[in-house]
């Protein structure tokens, strides 16, 4: 059965994802938790597939670079994909969903079909 760690957010968020050295897609992430995110686009991903997910500086931001958060596919769809953060909770996704909890406050929740 699978679990999902904290609060699924709903966003947009454009981001390049990079299958490949020699391969970057377009995607939109529409949905956002501290343990992944269903990005939307035509991504033809096989599960398990490594992936890394770019973010465009944040505005705002001191830090002009790239957010690179690796990840891989837990599940594929013909509308977009689902990942998995190879790290629980990476600091830009907290960040971005603007938590303070420590890790140990956080519970798994039931998933819903984006």
């Amino acid at each position: 059965m699978e679990h999902r760690w904290g609060q699924r957010v709903r966003v947009d968020i454009p981001v390049r994802l990079e299958v490949s050295p020699a391969t970057i897609v377009a995607g939109r992430i529409l949905d956002l938790s501290v343990s992944g995110a269903w990005i939307s686009g035509e991504l033809e991903q096989h599960l398990s597939a490594e992936i890394a997910v770019v973010f465009e500086p944040l505005a705002g931001s001191s830090a002009p670079h790239l957010h690179r958060i690796p990840a891989f596919v837990t599940r594929a769809r013909l509308e977009g994909i689902g990942v998995e953060w190879r790290e629980l909770a990476p600091p830009l996704i907290n960040s971005l969903l603007g938590q303070t909890a420590p890790a140990g406050a956080m519970r798994p929740e039931q998933p819903s079909t984006p």
